[in-house]
């Protein structure tokens, strides 16, 4: 499925169609039942990961652990643990974590998804289960945010920047353990930190600073003026909600 082809259009189309409406209807219902509707998309996010990794798109092979252990290296592949941790826990940080960061990384993946991928037609397993499991990395947030009822917050930043910054030095360290003792080759590691090739603002950073890890992190700053800007908006909103109430 060729990247901006009518079919890629389609399925995002399609997605800004789910998006636009969870929005709208996500109000209209009790606490009580957006509850149930951010667990049962949790749930769902992190079954389309298992069922990926460890189950091989398939019912009938058992299951492969390693490999899914091995997938949390990959940003978008660690929504196994984040999307319940953030849902089913009371971590504001884990859940800021989702709102300044994991959100947007998976949305940008929906628009650029990796190349393997277009050899695929639209209706292909993989593919249908690529496009869930980050389209709900993406659902799930927004209707969080939607709801009224949580928004990110300018104190847990600092912390988000951190865990942002600890994860992809432990992706790194991970991945080169895998191509040190397991023999993987530096395009197949799950992480960003070893393979610029693919996104252009990592392969001119590359060009400039050829040094794995550490080409990544000019990027930080403006990492850390995002989160502390997309905090801002929403608590300036929730502000004037609450006088808005007052008077």
């Amino acid at each position: 499925m060729a990247l901006g082809g009518i079919e890629h259009i389609g399925y995002l189309l399609v997605s800004c169609t789910i998006l636009i409406a969870g929005i709208f209807l996500i109000k209209k219902i009790s606490p009580f039942w957006q509850e149930v509707i951010f667990m049962l998309l949790a749930l769902t996010g992190a079954f389309g990961i298992f069922f990926r990794y460890a189950m091989h798109l398939s019912f009938d092979r058992g299951f492969d652990f390693i490999t899914l252990l091995k997938q949390q290296l990959q940003v978008c592949n660690f929504n196994f643990i984040l999307l319940p941790a953030a849902v089913f826990t009371k971590n504001k940080r884990i859940k800021n974590y989702l709102f300044g960061f994991a959100l947007f990384a998976a949305s940008t993946t929906l628009i650029t998804y990796n190349r393997s991928l277009t050899q695929l037609p639209w209706y292909h397993i993989s593919f249908i289960n690529f496009w869930m499991n980050h389209f709900i990395a993406v659902l799930l947030p927004t209707l969080m945010l939607a709801s009224g009822r949580y928004y990110p917050e300018k104190k847990y930043m600092m912390s988000v920047s951190i865990m942002v910054l600890l994860y992809f030095a432990l992706s790194g360290f991970g991945s080169w353990l895998l191509m040190t003792y397991e023999g993987v080759s530096r395009m197949d590691t799950y992480s960003f930190v070893f393979v610029p090739e693919g996104v252009w603002i990592f392969e001119w950073l590359y060009s400039w600073i050829p040094i794995y890890f550490v080409y990544l992190l000019p990027i930080y700053p403006v990492l850390v003026l995002w989160l502390y800007g997309f905090a801002h908006v929403f608590e300036n909103k929730k502000h004037h909600i609450i006088e808005k109430h007052h008077t």
